[in-house]
Formats: structure tokens, C-alpha cells, sequence
């Protein structure tokens, strides 16, 4: 089993040096790297482009209906009467027929100016959830990055241990060889040193787990990462934190646009109610082969123009009024949901700061019980040489220093994990605030580029 991880350990150190010529990968650069290539980003861009479509098809109903239509049709007559006076030689006709027709909506009880601004609001409240979900994967992705970090660093912390038992248990063996050691001792060294063997082969396991799931997420290896600073352009208090939250958090503006995007939707349904005038203009061209002046089978063009207004008295059979009604229930519903939203987010804000918080005491803490526990190994090594403690008394001492070393290590990740939470509920957690060295997607620039795309694909 020694041999066993003797290997694990050169093959582990032969890769950690080789990975040390390689430049390292900081959290900044990793996200940039998952901005490019995480697959759940790309469909958030996907969700969002496929929201602001309602924009062009609201103004869709302003512009005119234009079709133009072409037939040819051919016409034989043969004469099969046994009248011989009524015979006549068979004739052969064609037609051509071609048109052109232009409908334009004048005024439809102001559903379209509705439905526009109706569309207006939904894509401002579909920029609100992009940049939510933006964040969220953001936070996923940080939270990738630091689960590798920690498991790298408790894997070290588990070579070390390894190490350290077997010299001890090296060093107990000779004094054993000198008499001044137990086959108890040594017994009890062996089973240090297999735990810290078992708990190695979790951190490596463990480590590797990371940084399978690191490489899925951002697409590059993790070269030299290390634990990130805490960010810091925090707010100073909690009560700082809820205002802001309040006004910027992208969750909040989605869910206040989504209200008017409803009281816009609900107008635009009772313009059903209203008249509907529209023009429609139509031109047209039949041309005969050949062209009989006395059948009435003659060459024409014909223009026509209609202006037509239709009051609408029960003419979708009361649908119209159900349709008004579903509207009213969605507006209300958009009340209720800003409502909840708010309310959550001022939830998370008191629930994530007082995380914020007990990170800060958890890392004190933690720091001190390290310092506390490397004076206590240090003693106890000492007062084992003098005689006054035993060999167990030192492995006992020094598994409690890794413990602590190991719980630094999670209260460092809580510390930035609860610090980036914060950050995401003010907003300020997208590539373009966090200034990342990426090409942005801005939900404005795309809204533009459709708005009034009529035709193309």
C-alpha cells in the first residue's frame, strides 16, 4: 500500500511541476473562458433573442398586407351535337390573370400602439432575466472554481499528513530497534499513517472529481489556480445593501417591467371592442388568346379602392370579453409576483449578509485555531523528546492541526462564495460590470438590430 501511494505522490508532483511552467488561471480569466464556452450561457443568449422577437411581430400589425397572386388557365370547346347546322370548327381560349393587392390597418382600436408598447416593456423585463441568469450561472461557475481550489488544497494537506506519519513511524521504528519505543507505539503510528493514506486517496479522488467538473465548466485546465481575493466593492451595511438591491437587482427590474408589459397587454385586448378601419387597394390585368370583342372575352385592367370600417358588436361570440378578463387576471398577477420578487430579494440580502458575516468570524476563528494547533504539535513533539508525552499524544495533536488547516481552507471559500452572492444581488455580477476581457452580449444592442427587421431571417 506504501509503494502504492509512493507512486500516487511522484505522479501527482511530476504533474503539479510540469503545471507550474504553465501560466496560471486566476478566477477572472477562468470566467472569461466560461463566458466563451459554458453551454448554459449560450442558451441564456438563445432565451433572451427568442423573447424580443415580440417586438417585430407587435409591429408587424402596422405595416400593410401586400400579396400578389397569377393564374393562366385554358379553355377548349369541341362541338359533338348531331345537328350538322350546329356544328362548328372547336375553338381553344387562354386566360391570364395577375393582381396585386395592399391592405393597410388604420386604426384598430389602439390594440397595435398597445401591443408595441406591450413589447416595449417585455423587452426590457427579458433584459431584467438575462442578466439574472447571467449571474446565476456566473455564481455556478465561481462556486466550480472554488470547489477546485479547496479540494487541491486538502489534497496537499493529505500529502503532507502522509509524509509526516511516515517519518514518525520511520522515527518510531528506530527507537523501537534502540529500545526506547513499544510495539504499542508502533502500532499506533501504522494506523495513523493508514488513515492519512485512506483520507489521500479521498482528497485525490476528490481533486480530480474538481477538476473534471473545472475543464466541463470553463473548457481549459486548471493551471496554478489559488484562492481568489474577496471583492471589494461590497456595500458597507445591510441596510446599504437592501436599497440598492431593491432598485438594481435584475430580478426586481425584470418583474417591474413585467407589469406594464401586462397593463399594455390588457389595452391591447380591449381594442377589440373598439371600430376597425382599414384600406385596401387592388389592381388587377386579364389578357385573352385570342380576344373575342363579341363574347365579351376581352383585355382589362381594373383598379379598385376600398376604405372599410367594421363596429364590432359581438363578433368573436364573447371571446373578445374573455380575452379582457384573462388580461386583468395577468396584470394582477405581475402585482403579486413584483411583490413576492422584492420580498425575496430582501430576503436573500439579510440571509447572504448574515452569511457575509459569519465568514468574516468563521475566518478569524479559523486562523487561530490553525496558530493554536501548530503550537500545540510543536509542543507536544517537544515534550515527547523529553519524555513527558507519547508518540500518540503527538499524532493526536497533529491530526488536529490538518483538521484545522482544512477548515481554513472552507472558511476562505465560504468568505468569497457569500462575498460574490452579495455581488450578484446588486447586480453587479455580469461580464460587463465585472470588466471581463470578453466580447459582451448587451440585450440593447441585440433589441436594436431586430426592432425593425420587417423581412430577412
Amino acid at each position: 500500500m506504501n509503494k502504492t501511494f509512493l507512486m500516487l505522490n511522484i505522479l501527482v508532483c511530476s504533474s503539479s511541476l510540469s503545471s507550474l511552467t504553465a501560466s496560471a488561471i486566476n478566477l477572472k480569466q477562468a470566467l472569461e473562458a466560461g463566458y466563451e464556452n459554458n453551454e448554459e450561457i449560450k442558451n441564456i443568449k438563445n432565451d433572451f433573442l427568442d423573447e424580443i422577437e415580440k417586438f417585430p411581430e407587435a409591429l408587424s400589425s402596422f405595416m400593410p398586407r401586400i400579396s400578389a397572386t397569377a393564374n393562366a388557365s385554358n379553355n377548349r370547346l369541341k362541338n359533338k351535337s348531331k345537328n350538322v347546322n350546329l356544328n362548328r370548327p372547336a375553338t381553344e381560349t387562354e386566360r391570364f390573370n395577375k393582381s396585386i393587392s395592399l391592405e393597410q390597418p388604420i386604426f384598430n382600436g389602439f390594440s397595435s400602439v398597445a401591443a408595441l408598447k406591450a413589447a416595449q416593456s417585455s423587452f426590457r423585463a427579458s433584459r431584467g432575466d438575462y442578466y439574472a441568469k447571467e449571474q446565476e450561472a456566473f455564481l455556478k461557475e465561481i462556486a466550480v472554481y472554488l470547489d477546485c481550489v479547496t479540494a487541491r488544497e486538502k489534497f496537499y494537506i493529505s500529502k503532507v499528513s502522509v509524509k509526516s506519519n511516515t517519518t514518525q513511524l520511520e522515527a518510531m521504528q528506530e527507537k523501537l530497534n534502540l529500545g526506547e519505543s513499544t510495539e504499542t507505539e508502533i502500532a499506533a503510528t501504522r494506523e495513523r499513517l493508514a488513515t492519512a493514506e485512506a483520507n489521500q486517496a479521498i482528497a485525490y479522488a476528490e481533486f480530480e472529481s474538481a477538476k473534471a467538473n473545472f475543464f466541463k465548466t470553463f473548457g481549459v485546465e486548471p493551471m496554478n489556480i489559488e484562492m481568489p481575493e474577496v471583492p471589494n466593492d461590497l456595500p458597507k451595511t445591510l441596510d446599504s445593501l437592501m436599497d440598492i438591491a431593491s432598485q438594481s437587482n435584475p430580478l426586481v427590474d425584470g418583474a417591474r417591467h413585467k407589469i406594464s408589459a401586462a397593463k399594455s397587454g390588457e389595452n391591447s385586448a380591449k381594442g377589440d371592442l373598439l371600430p376597425q378601419v382599414s384600406l385596401r387597394i387592388e389592381g388587377g390585368e386579364t389578357e385573352n388568346k385570342p380576344e373575342q370583342t363579341g363574347a365579351q372575352i376581352i383585355n382589362n385592367r381594373s383598379v379598385s379602392t376600398t376604405l372599410s370600417m367594421t363596429v364590432p358588436i359581438l363578433s368573436k361570440g364573447g371571446a373578445e370579453y374573455s380575452k379582457i378578463r384573462s388580461a386583468k387576471y395577468k396584470t394582477k398577477k405581475s402585482v403579486i409576483n413584483f411583490d413576492n420578487t422584492l420580498k425575496e430579494i430582501q430576503s436573500k440580502c439579510k440571509a447572504y449578509w448574515s452569511e457575509y458575516e459569519a465568514s468574516k468570524f468563521r475566518i478569524q476563528a479559523s486562523e487561530q485555531a490553525v496558530i493554536s494547533a501548530e503550537v500545540a504539535y510543536e509542543g507536544m513533539k517537544q515534550e515527547e523528546i523529553l519524555g513527558s508525552k507519547t508518540i500518540i499524544d503527538v499524532l493526536v495533536a497533529e491530526e488536529r492541526l490538518y483538521k484545522a488547516r482544512e477548515a481554513r481552507v472552507d472558511a476562505n471559500k465560504g468568505l468569497v462564495i457569500s462575498a460574490y452572492k452579495i455581488k450578484s444581488l446588486v447586480g453587479t455580477l455580469t461580464a460587463k460590470t465585472m470588466k471581463l476581457d470578453v466580447k459582451y452580449f448587451e440585450p440593447e444592442t441585440e433589441f436594436k438590430k431586430v426592432k425593425l427587421k420587417i423581412v430577412g431571417i
